[in-house]
C-alpha cells in the first residue's frame, strides 16, 4: 500500500511541475518531489535488504 501511496505522489508531484509558473510553489513542489522520492527509494533498499 506504502508504495501505491509514493508512487502516485510522485505522479502527482510531477505533473504539477508541468504546468506551475510561480516560482515559489514550484520550489516546494520540487523540495516535496525529491523527499517523496528519497523515501520511497530508502524503503525499496530497505525491502531488497531483507
Amino acid at each position: 500500500m506504502q508504495n501505491f501511496i509514493e508512487t502516485q505522489n510522485i505522479a502527482r508531484f510531477k505533473a504539477l511541475l508541468e504546468t506551475e509558473t510561480d516560482p515559489d510553489k514550484r520550489r516546494i513542489i520540487k523540495q516535496l518531489l525529491a523527499e517523496e522520492e528519497a523515501k520511497h527509494a530508502a524503503r525499496i533498499a530497505g525491502e531488497r535488504s531483507v
